[in-house]
């Protein structure tokens, strides 16, 4: 099933005042659920009804189908409680919908019609238990998943690989599919060469592809840092620190990876041959899919004298995904029992409540972190306190180190790969507790108890005893997934008055463009990015500028630190952790402005004014008075993906490509060596050109005599990462870093460029369509307009 994409963000739309009615109507009609004659009290075995002062909770919701659905289509809403309860009211799209089932589970579903609205499906969900007690009104999954109605639902040809896989098996022969030479399975923790089977490969829905590898991984002597093969350190290039994108073509069963590096099983087998060097690695190395059904996937690749065949399983990643925070922990002597020690959240001024509010992030892309916020629980063993007390987290225990993880569903265990990523207690690992943070493993792993809805029980065995630590999902109410930009500024000596100083959003050319245009990127897994460019708004306080101006983004504000947020909907708060991460101004912090990078603190609370659909205000107080910034959302999705040109044509008007034309007639046509490369649109707001290493270079760039095929040219090599803008109204199309560009590399604003050194720090194209995966954008150059068309590979 391919996965499905759509124009709408993928966002649940506000609760209108007409929605909030039928709510209030949903509730009043509890009283006559037991009368109806859908189902009752007696036959669902519950007990007499009365006020238990325990309101049910829904621990599972889910939509099916996860995409698309017609006229005529069924959508099925599973509901899962945490008791039992009466039989839910469901409306689906304003209509209610048919309920089944009984006492805990339940399934709703509804027949779309013609008269639905477009867009995503909407749906309520009221419910009681049995003594009356009302649970809260439910509109939105617990799994993302989400069902979309109309033209404006797009399929996305990712799909299907989608997510994050490991490596199961591995074997080499003389011809396809024999692998009697050599093979070798995964054995687990433990097994030989655990190190590289715990390895993972990320396929991101943007198209983007990484090697996660941890801190170890299965190394060989022609990589030049072992003299034997063993488990080692990662060797650039096939280390996973360079970018990397994949294009499956399923008519022709090939996965292709473009990115210096990225391969799939083992490094050293490429096309046609095996590495003896890491200087002789490709650019691009392309699989031969075998098979890909559901989240099975085998590979083989023929290196000369035979193949290597890869099988590889994707990793289940929705259940836990997320934010997380402990709420009790204790210890014992066997699995189960916490009788030696416990002890259980009761916040903010509770007993180590430094250590409660600390967050743990797994990733969507299969990375993992600890979020601290400047202050946990710090024990002796560590070196910095004489006792255990809140204090500054201890390296590697700080959340410094970008770790992996790995949820074994059927195995039931979750493993941290990486140096100082942990759960609960930093000291406890697998059979011992640490005494000294040089002797930190490089992976533990977890027994995972429970993992139900947003709750998340793991217990490991340190030798004497067990811990045994609980966490809750940290669920922010309002979807805030996407990237965001800034509309207006403005601050004054109370909130809302913004009479000191004010500024809007005026456009490329507009006062301080070069900060409009930056993107604020909330992801879906709970992280948080600010996304600059080459150039933001920076100022003397920063010591890289004497003026006001726009200049060079300045660490810790440039986006180089990871970060999370926080939406509280209750409270009203948007937090951002995470050294530098900020919304609007950099040095605007909670009661005060800062005076110097080295005083920017770990965390930033927003008070949240205003959230409806693609609107968001945020208010701070900096002491003498408040900052209030106004964002919109940035439409991302038709653009989100890898594209190729299939047609450049340039002419003296808009639509008129008379004086030169080309298309893409395949591999060995004119200029293949052109339209094969990658422009890559990430879901985070970054933009790369992937070139594969040959690309159509022209004499200005000063490498060449004349127009041809040969290696890429800085800066329009894409060796360096930008960023993409969708404007408001979806008719402009911005690339912001240098040498970042869609078509001709020469072809920019005003002009075309006859030398590199020229090369400005953004380029903007009109979008002339984008329907489906197919794009076209034009750009005036001064005597005419260049246009090209592309398709989403």
């Amino acid at each position: 099933m391919q996965r499905q994409l759509f124009k709408t963000s993928r966002r649940w739309p506000a609760i209108s005042a007409s929605r909030v009615g039928t709510l209030l109507a949903l509730t009043s009609l509890f009283a006559l659920t037991a009368c109806e004659s859908r189902s009752t009290v007696t036959e669902n075995n519950l007990e007499e009804p009365r006020k238990d002062g325990s309101p049910p909770v829904l621990t599972t919701v889910t939509v099916q189908p996860n995409g698309v659905v017609e006229e005529g289509d069924s959508v099925r809403i599973d509901i899962e409680s945490n008791e039992a309860i009466l039989p839910p009211v469901v409306f689906i799209n304003n209509a209610e919908a048919t309920v089944r089932g009984g006492i805990r589970n339940w399934v709703a579903t509804r027949t779309m019609t013609d008269a639905e609205p477009e867009g995503n499906v909407t749906f309520t969900i009221a419910y009681q238990d049995a003594s009356g007690e009302i649970g809260q009104a439910i509109s939105t999954t617990t799994d993302g998943s989400v069902a979309c109605y109309g033209p404006d639902c797009v399929t996305d040809e990712l799909g299907p690989l989608e997510g994050n896989w490991k490596l199961t098996f591995a074997g080499v022969g003389p011809s396809a599919g024999d692998t009697s030479w050599f093979s070798i399975s995964d054995g687990g923790l433990g097994g030989a060469r655990d190190c590289w089977f715990d390895d993972t490969y990320e396929f991101g829905a943007d198209g983007s592809f990484r090697n996660v590898q941890g801190d170890e991984t299965w190394v060989e002597p022609w990589q030049g840092t072992v003299t034997a093969e063993s488990c080692a350190a990662p060797v650039a290039p096939h280390d996973g620190s360079n970018n990397a994108v994949f294009e499956y073509d399923e008519t022709a069963s090939t996965l292709k990876l473009t990115g210096l590096g990225a391969y799939l099983g083992l490094s050293k087998v490429i096309n046609g041959g095996e590495l003896a060097s890491p200087a002789d690695t490709p650019e691009s190395v392309t699989y031969e899919v075998v098979e890909l059904i559901g989240d099975s996937l085998t590979v083989r690749i023929n290196f000369g004298p035979g193949f290597w065949e890869f099988r590889l399983n994707r990793i289940s990643n929705d259940d836990i995904v997320g934010k997380w925070r402990l709420n009790f922990a204790g210890v014992g002597p066997s699995a189960g029992d916490t009788s030696w020690f416990s002890i259980a959240d009761t916040g903010p001024t509770g007993p180590r409540a430094c250590w409660f509010d600390d967050i743990y992030l797994f990733a969507g892309d299969g990375t993992f972190q600890n979020f601290q916020g400047g202050e946990t629980w710090v024990e002796p063993w560590q070196g910095t306190v004489t006792m255990e007390s809140c204090g500054t987290p201890v390296a590697p225990h700080d959340g410094s180190n970008v770790g992996g993880w790995i949820y074994d569903e059927t195995g039931g265990t979750l493993s941290l790969v990486g140096t100082g990523s942990f759960l609960g207690l930093s000291k406890v690992v697998n059979g011992a507790e640490l005494d000294d943070p040089a002797n930190t493993p490089e992976f533990v792993t977890y027994e995972v108890v429970e993992l139900v809805g947003d709750s998340l029980t793991v217990r490991i065995n340190f030798g004497p005893g067990y811990w045994e630590y609980r966490f809750d999902r940290v669920a922010d109410t309002a979807d805030l997934a996407g990237n965001w930009k800034l509309d207006f500024a403005g601050v004054g000596p109370a909130a809302g008055d913004t009479s000191w100083f004010s500024i809007s959003d005026g456009g490329l050319g507009g006062a301080r463009d070069c900060w409009f245009d930056d993107a604020y990127h909330f992801g879906r897994d709970g992280r948080f990015a600010n996304v600059q460019g080459d150039e933001t708004w920076v100022e003397p306080w920063q010591g890289t500028v004497t003026a006001e101006s726009c200049a060079a983004p300045v660490a810790p504000h440039d986006g180089s630190n990871n970060a999370i947020y926080e939406y509280d909907e209750t409270a009203g708060t948007l937090k951002l952790t995470g050294l530098g991460a900020f919304v609007g101004l950099a040095k605007v912090i909670n009661g005060a402005e800062l005076a110097s990078p080295a005083d920017t603190p770990d965390t930033v609370t927003y008070e949240v004014v205003e959230l409806i659909g693609d609107a968001l205000t945020l208010r701070i107080n900096f002491g003498p008075g408040y900052w209030e910034y106004r964002l919109s959302r940035v439409s991302a999705d038709p653009v989100v993906g890898n594209w190729a040109l299939t047609f450049a044509g340039v002419g003296p008007a808009a639509g008129d490509t008379s004086w030169f034309s080309i298309s893409d007639t395949g591999p060995t046509g004119p200029r293949a060596c052109w339209f094969d490369d990658v422009y890559h649109f990430g879901g985070d707001g970054t933009f790369q050109n992937f070139q594969g290493g040959d690309t159509w270079v022209e004499p200005w760039q000063g490498t060449v005599m004349a127009e041809g095929c040969s290696t890429p040219v800085a800066p329009h090599d894409g060796s360096s990462e930008g960023g993409w803008l969708l404007g408001d109204s979806g008719n402009s199309l911005s690339l912001v870093g240098t040498g970042s560009h869609l078509g001709l590399a020469k072809v920019v604003n005003g002009a075309e460029l006859d030398d590199p050194a020229n090369t400005p720090e953004n380029v903007t194209y009109e979008v002339v369509e984008i329907v489906g995966d197919s794009m076209t954008v034009r750009i005036n150059f001064g005597p005419g307009y260049w246009e090209y068309n592309f398709v989403k590979r």
